[in-house]
């Protein structure tokens, strides 16, 4: 049986908690136990919250494979 229980926060609810985050180091941990198996998988997201202003394109191919527990590369460009 697989299951899905997404799990998201508006920029708006993350400000009600932490206040301004612009220019901040979000990090987000997470631990998952599957009661049927018995075991508890977990994981981790790191993102910086940029004004406004600031506009971001990723440079490269359009096209990226995402592989789980595998690092990947992505080159941007900043324009202010």
């Amino acid at each position: 049986m697989e299951r899905e229980i997404p799990i998201s926060w508006s920029l708006e609810e993350i400000r009600e908690v932490f206040g301004d985050v612009v220019g901040r180091g979000l990090w987000l941990k997470a631990w998952f136990y599957d009661w049927i198996l018995t075991e508890t998988q977990n994981a981790t997201a790191v993102t910086r919250v940029l004004p406004d202003s600031v506009h971001v394109r990723v440079i490269g191919r359009h096209v990226r494979t995402f592989k789980p527990r595998a690092p990947f590369d992505v080159h941007v460009s900043r324009e202010l």
